[in-house]
């Protein structure tokens, strides 16, 4: 007989047999196995969930491999490749960043030029992410450390602009663009517009004292010179590209049918370009650091995601089969924030324990921090799992383990 949700005779034959050992495997069934038909009723993209999950993937093991290998085994040269491959990490969620807020948008802009609730809702999140970016960064979690700083530095470290904030920011100025631009056509020219300023200008902006003329908080989203990993200049420059990527794949109903392949080709030529123009000597832009600033650097990292992203659109088939390996990966792409929050807390540690960092701190092995990835990796995968069921099957319960955390945070923040 054939399954009501398609699954196929083998599958159907092994979803069977599940079922007759466990009696509650059927509902975990329906909600962790059948990807295509959650994807179908959800509309998401999978090729956009699974560059996110690669991007998790690199995210965690980058991050752990920093803080618990061995000098030794840093030195190596395998491990400059190792950095060059995880510096493509930030501008995967900043690219995807992008491309979510287009795909929300660019459809139905004349709902978002307009105050109102959804909009609210969407400012609201912007400043929760911004929010959660700064409390990662607060010693001890503690309110106190921001008004009383010990030191100058201090006080740079905690405003400094990091992924979260950077996104958070760059997305609320997006928004507010919308009532400035009104139409779509205009709001893709301002986006343009802010690519190009993002992506070119930033080696002059890097050379601008922005601490000296600007309070902290705010140079820090200008350059590094109040040490920011993420500024806005050149950073925000990924997720505009990602809103342009949604632009060019929303303006019909359906995606296109070789949307992989115009990506390949986009990312190719960009690619091609920026290698050719950087080894050509080419440089108008005055002295600057090549990896941080270098518009043709970032036309190879934007042309990099773009060719990752077009394997990732071939891929887009396995988002209607049906398998919990499929549907875990949709989930952890979907649940990137936790995620980052958690992997940070368990590598750097909290109020309440010491982190790997404290640890194994550089003292480690490659094999043994492999396998120390790999359970970090394992672990965010079941936290996703279990928040995004939590989230969806159990909205209320979900809405007081939020309030819970933020008690607890607030807690930290005002009482520790």
């Amino acid at each position: 007989m054939t399954s009501p949700i398609g699954l196929g005779p083998e599958l159907e034959s092994r979803k069977n047999k599940v079922t007759s050992w466990f009696p509650r495997a059927e509902r975990f069934w329906q909600q962790f196995g059948t990807p295509g038909v959650a994807a179908a009723a959800t509309k998401r993209w999978f090729a956009l969930d699974l560059l996110k999950f690669l991007a998790v993937v690199l995210m965690v093991q980058g991050h752990l491999f920093t803080v618990v290998l061995d000098d030794a085994v840093r030195a190596e040269g395998w491990y400059t490749y190792h950095r060059y491959v995880h510096g493509f990490t930030a501008p995967i969620f900043f690219f995807t960043a992008g491309i979510a807020f287009g795909f929300t948008t660019l459809r139905r802009l004349e709902k978002h030029a307009v105050w109102n609730r959804v909009v609210a809702q969407r400012v609201r999140k912007y400043f929760v992410v911004i929010g959660i970016g700064y409390l990662l960064q607060l010693p001890q979690m503690s309110l106190w450390f921001a008004f009383y700083p010990r030191s100058l530095d201090e006080f740079q470290e905690i405003t400094r602009s990091n992924a979260l904030q950077c996104i958070g920011v760059t997305l609320i100025l997006l928004q507010l663009a919308i009532p400035l631009a009104r139409t779509r056509k205009r709001f893709v020219s301002l986006t343009w517009g802010a690519l190009l300023l993002l992506s070119i200008a930033a080696p002059m902006v890097w050379r601008f004292p922005a601490d000296v003329f600007f309070a902290a908080p705010i140079a820090a989203y200008i350059n590094d010179s109040t040490g920011s990993i993420f500024p806005l200049f050149p950073w925000a420059g990924f997720i505009a590209a990602g809103v342009l990527a949604a632009d060019w794949v929303t303006r019909d109903v359906d995606l296109p049918k070789n949307v992989g392949v115009r990506f390949a080709v986009v990312g190719l030529g960009i690619l091609s370009l920026s290698w050719f123009l950087s080894d050509a000597g080419f440089n108008p832009f005055g002295e600057h650091n090549f990896w941080k600033t270098s518009p043709f650097f970032f036309g190879t990292r934007i042309g990099g995601v773009l060719l990752v992203f077009s394997a990732m659109c071939f891929l887009e088939p396995l988002g209607r089969t049906a398998g919990p390996a499929i549907r875990g990966m949709q989930i952890v792409g979907q649940e990137t924030l936790v995620i980052y929050a958690a992997h940070l807390a368990i590598l750097y540690g909290s109020p309440l324990w010491l982190g790997l960092k404290s640890v194994h701190s550089h003292d480690t092995g490659l094999w043994n921090a492999s396998l120390y990835a790999s359970l970090l990796l394992g672990s965010m995968t079941a936290l996703a799992i279990v928040w995004h069921r939590l989230k969806v099957n159990h909205p209320v319960n979900f809405r007081w383990v939020i309030r819970g955390l933020w008690g607890g945070a607030l807690y930290f923040l005002l009482l520790h």
